[in-house]
Order: structure tokens, then sequence, then C-alpha cells
């Protein structure tokens, strides 16, 4: 990419199931199985998501040295599930 030749950086998420209206739709024994897949045993929130949305945008996070050469990426935010 040539973005990292002039210090720009990318990045993706991609979030597992989140407790959000969305999940509305299903009946009441699929929305209480949803988090059973997942090892966190946990649905993430919308503040979940934001948090690690606002993390790969900082400044601090292009700065630390544990995150320095974070760049073309995806971060699952999905509580460990794995679907494939």
């Amino acid at each position: 990419m040539l973005l990292g030749s002039v210090n720009g950086r990318h990045g993706g998420h991609a979030p597992g199931p989140v407790a959000t209206p969305m999940p509305d739709r299903l009946s009441t024994e699929d929305v209480s199985a949803l988090p059973a897949p997942i090892p966190l045993d946990h649905v993430t929130t919308p503040e979940e998501i934001a948090g690690t949305v606002e993390w790969l945008c900082s400044a601090s996070a292009a700065s630390a040295a544990s995150a320095a050469s974070v760049t073309g990426t995806t971060v699952d935010a999905d509580g460990g599930m794995w679907i494939g």
C-alpha cells in the first residue's frame, strides 16, 4: 500500500453479534442463544465497538510502540467467535 510510505494507516473492524435493536427480529430463543458460540460468553455492546474504532483512529495507537505497525489489517471484536 502506498499509504505506508506517507505514514498513512488503514484498518478494518469486524464485529461479531452486537447488542442493538437488529436482533429484535429474531425469536426469543435465538436471541438467548447468541452468546453460546462466543468464547467470552458476551454479546458486544455498541460502546465496545466504538472503543475499538476509536483506538484504531487514535493518535496514541499510531504512536504507541505496541501498535505502531498496525496497518492493513482487520480487528475482530467478536469475543473470540469464529465462523468458518
